[in-house]
């Protein structure tokens, strides 16, 4: 930067003096402002410093921020450099700011009752924990926790090079042995016309080994709720115990599950028929389902796949469906001479050639076969006043020329003759055999 500066002299013994000396003027200091605030560890790399640049002639914009040691607990360092423009020469700031270890919470926590079984007995879990989540879900130490009476659980965190020390405690009662009775019955079972008796009855106790015990059923022949009852006296050291349930007689069900792809289709013209369909059910049913039906899966939009079974002697009808997309073409165009858009008239010359040319894509493949475009172009007269949206049929045409693809552009090719009538106003439109539309508007001069 710089210019020249003129000077001159004149006295009266000497001759008048004039001439020029360039000035160079040097570039202005800059100067960063780095500031950070500390922080605490959360697990990830802390960025809270902010640097600003400024400088003569109005210099002020922000400047990026370079970290080194900013994700474990410690001091972190932020550094900023400016590189200098053409009027300010560059700077450099560098900190440090300190990232404070996460204090933690331990957390015990006992589950009850708890029964005697002449083992130890641990029912307790321990988290430790911090403001940003879970640090470690270790196991609590367990005092008196074998006999009858209280039994505690704790468990201290050490900490460690980002994390605070913490501890917690917690005690639990070791409840006095007494019997069960384990009744396991089904669900259900399948109608057979005989009595079903499938329930089992187990006696349970510290210091005996299990045992099984009658169970009586009733109601248990013809479909319904059938009751299971189990009972036991108990003996001089232990309490006795009893037992109901039961289960339900009815026929088996089936499941028909239809599958589809979960990624769109692209219309193809054709019926699209992508599913299968098949039946589960108890005692190993397992088999496909025909037919598949399927409702508008022909055009763009939701496809539905629907199967049914019709059941056999152990198993109930089901039926099932599903969805699918079939996805629509992609038109690009109409490429130039032609300007797009609703707002857009285009001016052209009554009764002159207008090609209209237009890429299709189903899915990432080019449309290219003109019986699988069908392709229908539309002519409407319309209003020249943006303000009157009222339009009629003109006609329907295909132009002068075929429609036609040339693979060299990949482009499809229609030719359009304008209308000769001259200030009329025009909208050309396409549609191709999936519904997608092109249009554009004209007008003649």
């Amino acid at each position: 930067p710089g210019g020249p500066a003129n000077w001159s002299f004149e006295l009266p013994n000497y001759v008048k003096q004039t001439g020029s000396v360039g000035i160079a003027i040097g570039k202005a200091t800059s100067s960063i402002e780095l500031q950070c605030s500390d922080t605490v560890y959360n697990g990830a790399a802390q960025e809270t410093c902010t640097a600003t640049v400024t400088g003569a002639g109005g210099l002020a914009e922000p400047v990026a921020v370079e970290y080194a040691a900013n994700t474990g607990a410690g001091p972190a360092t932020a550094t900023a450099t400016y590189a200098g423009d053409d009027n300010h020469e560059g700077d450099l700031a560098s900190t440090n700011f300190e990232i404070a270890k996460a204090p933690t919470t331990t957390k015990v926590t006992c589950t009850g009752p708890n029964t005697y079984t002449g083992a130890a007995l641990t029912p307790c879990t321990a988290e430790v924990t911090a403001a940003y989540g879970l640090v470690a879900t270790p196991t609590p130490s367990y005092a008196n926790n074998t006999n009858a009476g209280t039994a505690s659980a704790s468990y201290t965190y050490a900490g460690d090079a980002n994390h605070e020390p913490s501890s917690d405690s917690m005690t639990f009662t070791v409840d006095k042995a007494s019997s069960s009775i384990t009744l396991s019955c089904p669900v259900s079972v399948v109608f057979t016309g005989d009595a079903h008796e499938p329930c089992t009855a187990v006696v349970s106790a510290v210091g005996l080994v299990d045992f099984t015990i009658d169970v009586v059923h009733t109601d248990n022949t013809d479909a319904g709720n059938a009751t299971a009852t189990a009972a036991w006296a108990g003996d001089p050291n232990h309490v006795g115990s009893s037992a109901n349930g039961g289960f339900e007689i009815r026929k088996a069900p089936s499941e028909v599950v239809v599958s589809c792809p979960t990624t769109p289709i692209p219309f193809t013209g054709s019926p699209i028929e992508p599913c299968s369909a098949s039946v589960t059910g108890a005692g190993g049913l397992d088999q496909p389902v025909s037919p598949v039906t399927y409702s508008d899966n022909t055009l763009a939009g939701t496809a539905t796949a629907s199967a049914t079974y019709a059941g056999d002697a152990n198993h109930l009808a089901g039926g099932g469906s599903a969805s699918f997309t079939i996805e629509a073409w992609k038109l690009n165009g109409f490429y130039k001479p032609v300007d797009m858009g609703t707002a857009v008239l285009n001016i052209v010359k009554g009764g002159s050639t207008v090609p209209l040319k237009f890429m299709v894509l189903a899915g990432t493949t080019e449309v290219t076969e003109l019986a699988k475009l069908g392709a229908d172009f539309v002519v409407k007269g319309a209003s020249c006043d943006p303000a009157d949206p009222t339009s009629d049929d003109l006609l329907t045409t295909t132009g002068n020329t075929t429609l036609r693809y040339d693979a060299t552009t990949h482009q499809w090719i229609q030719n359009w003759q304008t209308p000769k009538t001259a200030g009329k106003c025009y909208t050309v439109v396409l549609t191709t055999a999936d519904g997608s539309t092109l249009k554009a508007q004209f007008k003649t001069k």
